[in-house]
């Protein structure tokens, strides 16, 4: 078993058509006022992939060729609108979207690809420290 404590404020994944995806080549300036929401957006969800990779390769986790078994906690950052008694998260974004943004970012850093996930428990709230993700990885036994 392997626990990872990834710092930052996780973000969902973005569906993107492939006219975003070419718009992501643009410097910023040059993007048209009507695509700089999702253009943003977008930038955000590759920084949030790219801090994940960075701070996963420090940990030095080993990739794993079988089956795995995933465990998230996220830790979202707080608005001050939102009273201290409150822990859960039930605003956006929305669970599915932050585990799939961080499965995509491990996929050959912890495994080879993401259909040797069998098992997934996830969580979020509000971070009562500092935002982020703790990822815990098991290794399932074969014939398990």
């Amino acid at each position: 078993m392997q626990t990872f404590k990834i710092k930052g404020n996780p973000v969902g994944k973005v569906l993107m058509t492939q006219r975003e995806v070419k718009l992501m080549r643009i410097p910023r300036y040059k993007v048209r006022a009507s695509h700089l929401p999702k253009w943003d957006r977008i930038k955000r969800y590759f920084d949030w992939k790219d801090s994940i990779a960075l701070q996963m390769t420090t940990q030095k986790p080993i990739c794993h060729e079988g089956a795995v078994a995933m465990s998230f906690h996220f830790f979202l950052h707080r608005p001050n609108s939102i009273k201290k008694s409150i822990n859960q998260h039930i605003k956006k974004p929305d669970i599915s979207n932050l585990i799939k943004s961080v499965e995509d970012s491990l996929k050959n850093i912890c495994y080879k690809d993401d259909n040797q996930i069998v098992s997934i428990v996830a969580q979020k709230e509000y971070a009562s420290e500092e935002a982020g993700v703790l990822i815990t990885l098991t290794k399932v036994p074969e014939g398990a």
